[in-house]
């Protein structure tokens, strides 16, 4: 279900997607437990890229202006990191069934929240009202969603290549979404994350 509903809390709420990678990981550690699948754990490339960054932030204490924050970071990016990693395993886990499920839930997630965010833009703002909250003016508005916005541009791509194995027309229409979502938008963020997702998909 985190495929189904990650997108859509990623744009609307996106200090729930702490919480749902942290149930996501424990379900899939379970998982593989239960399937004797815990090889899938070794870290190989994702790892090591994971590794790397994590690395990187503990070098960058060195020259950090403000370092008890930067050091309260840390345990979070650590168990970003952790959880991503129980995630992969239990996708190189699944059979084909099981991926075919994923992709579906993940390219229907997408479009949920890509739609959601379309309706919220155009529509005044319906489900921040839903939830009792009000912006200031359109800055405010636009600001709020460019983070989920970005989010999405990265996933676009790899949910485009699920798409198109119903036909070219699923993939063109989710591509044609998108963009008329980062039309309304206006995130320039989203945009160079949908170049970066179209570099590394190509």
């Amino acid at each position: 279900m985190a495929a189904l509903t990650a997108p859509t809390v990623a744009v609307f709420a996106p200090l729930g997607l702490a919480p749902l990678l942290g149930l996501s990981a424990l379900a899939a550690l379970v998982v593989l437990w239960r399937q004797g699948g815990l090889d899938a754990l070794r870290p190989g490339a994702p790892g090591l890229m994971m590794a790397a960054v994590f690395a990187w932030a503990v070098a960058s204490l060195i020259w950090s202006t403000d370092r008890p924050v930067s050091l309260d970071k840390l345990p979070g990016l650590a168990g970003l990191f952790a959880g991503g990693m129980l995630v992969l395993g239990a996708a190189k886990a699944m059979d084909d069934g099981e991926r075919g499920v994923f992709g579906r839930l993940l390219v229907t997630g997408i479009v949920a929240a890509l739609v959601l965010l379309l309706v919220e833009w155009l529509g005044d703002g319906p489900v921040r009202r839903l939830a009792g909250q009000t912006f200031d003016n359109e800055a405010a508005r636009g600001v709020s969603y460019n983070r989920g916005v970005t989010a999405l541009a990265l996933a676009v791509w790899p949910a485009a290549m699920l798409a198109r194995r119903r036909g070219r027309l699923w993939a063109l229409g989710l591509l044609v979404l998108t963009l008329a979502v980062f039309a309304v938008q206006s995130s320039g963020s989203a945009v160079v994350g949908l170049l970066i997702g179209m570099a590394a998909f190509a």
